[in-house]
């Protein structure tokens, strides 16, 4: 992101020489005619370069999990700059910061765009997948209460790692029912099924 700013200001800086050639130069009057057209120059060049409403996220420091929440839910994961927004969201977070009380918001966005697969996995799955296993309830709530894309998407990874019987038959049933949830969309019903036939087939395989 600094990057960024310093190629701004670098576009910027050059705009406002370019400002003072031929007739702007001669009507400048001494250095405080100079600085105003640098000045009006500057503020021009921003205006047209920078948008507000579609500028990346700033760069300051999350200070808070309100903020991370508030900042969060402001993306749109069908934009598509929506993977560099929310990749520059997480890295504003600071390394002490990256705790479980991420967990929570997480999976309500998760919740809040069920059929958006946001990366798949993405940051947020990464993010989350993190803190294993103390989200692992979260999901198991999020699967019956709000599939999504995303917890349907996590549950199947957590399968495909090494679990024991019990934990393997834990979330093989909780798909089983996820997909009997009322009116769920037919997109997510075809990815349980999916997954459950992939698991099913692997595991008499093996």
């Amino acid at each position: 992101m600094v990057s960024k700013r310093v190629e701004l200001l670098d576009v910027i800086n050059r705009s406002s020489a370019l400002a003072l050639d031929g007739e702007a130069q001669k009507n400048a009057k001494g250095w405080v005619g100079c600085f105003r057209l640098v000045a009006d120059a500057r503020a021009a060049r921003a205006n047209e370069y920078y948008r507000p409403e579609a500028a990346l996220l700033p760069t300051y420091t999350m200070n808070s999990l309100r903020e991370f929440d508030h900042q969060l839910f402001r993306l749109d994961p069908a934009a598509t700059d929506f993977l560099l927004r929310v990749d520059e969201l997480v890295e504003a977070v600071p390394e002490s910061d990256r705790n479980e009380g991420l967990i929570e918001p997480i999976f309500a966005f998760f919740e809040a765009h069920p059929l958006d697969d946001m990366g798949a996995p993405g940051t947020l799955v990464h993010l989350t997948e993190g803190f294993y296993p103390s989200y692992t309830e979260r999901l198991l709530d999020s699967l019956r209460t709000q599939p999504s894309y995303n917890a349907i998407l996590m549950a199947n990874r957590i399968l495909n790692g090494r679990l024991s019987d019990q934990e393997r038959s834990k979330y093989m049933s909780a798909l089983v029912e996820t997909a009997k949830t009322p009116d769920l969309p037919r997109a997510l019903q075809d990815l349980v099924h999916r997954f459950l036939e992939r698991r099913r087939k692997l595991d008499a395989e093996s």
